[in-house]
């Protein structure tokens, strides 16, 4: 049996419907495979949690209190006028976004903001320039 005939069979080994030579089958695979046991045990795991949340009781007045503050966010002026005016925010923030980089651009291009000090650092002579490790090493 493959790993894939196995993860099929899974649910009705947990259940005990499989007839008994392809549960010994199922049985033996999952002794073998590492990674099938891990699904079994995963099944396991759901089917003990969603039991134990079956048997949890809801707060009498969750519904009520859902619904009171779906009612209270409705009715709330600022909830109405942001939703209103998100979209046109939105849009002038990109517009602003826009704009300021084509400024920065267009400056960039004029020649007005200048990388400080580059055309100085090509003309440095490395060799002159003192080792670090001698710096250091006083």
């Amino acid at each position: 049996m493959n790993c894939k005939e196995c993860i099929d069979y899974l649910e009705q080994y947990r259940n005990g419907e499989l007839p008994e030579a392809t549960s010994m089958l199922v049985g033996e695979h999952l002794s073998k495979c590492s990674r099938c046991a891990a699904s079994l045990r995963a099944v396991a795991g759901i089917e003990r949690f969603v039991a134990l949340e079956k048997g949890q009781q809801p707060s009498p007045f969750l519904a009520s209190r859902v619904m009171a503050r779906i009612g209270s966010l409705e009715t709330s002026p600022s909830a109405s006028i942001l939703t209103r005016f998100r979209p046109l925010v939105l849009a002038a923030s990109v517009a602003a976004t826009i704009a300021l980089g084509i400024l920065i651009g267009s400056l960039y291009q004029n020649g007005t903001l200048k990388a400080s000090g580059s055309a100085d650092m090509a003309f440095i002579d490395d060799a002159s320039l003192e080792s670090i490790h001698l710096l250091t090493s006083e």
